[in-house]
């Protein structure tokens, strides 16, 4: 039974890499959460309620986590409504296309493995 456990554990990691390469590899802390979720989504803009609904993190880790998005420019600033501001994944920053180039190349490995199975 422990044999069999391990087996379909192996298996859900392996698969979870295979469907987000970022979180499968780097785990599935809230950070690595809310980054896979910014690079996959790149082009829309979110509240910090939607970045908490649609990342599946809580709001107050949204806030914790949002002051390094903005200092490190992954994230910006692109409007407000009213008083909620909306963010959206910051495309021209060095630090976002470092992460997209290390998305891209793990997914061409997890590609490539794939192809050789």
């Amino acid at each position: 039974m422990f044999y069999g456990y391990t087996m379909k554990k192996q298996y859900k990691e392996e698969e979870s890499v295979e469907r987000e390469p970022f979180e499968g590899i780097l785990g599935k802390s809230a950070r690595v959460k809310l980054l896979d979720f910014l690079i996959t989504h790149p082009f829309d803009s979110y509240s910090i309620k939607e970045l908490s609904e649609f990342s599946e993190i809580s709001r107050t880790t949204i806030y914790e986590i949002l002051p390094d998005l903005l200092r490190f420019r992954i994230l910006k600033e692109v409007r407000k409504i009213g008083s909620i501001t909306m963010y959206q994944t910051n495309l021209e920053s060095e630090t976002t296309k470092a992460i997209l180039r290390l998305n891209t190349a793990l997914v061409d490995i997890i590609v490539n493995e794939s192809i050789e199975e």
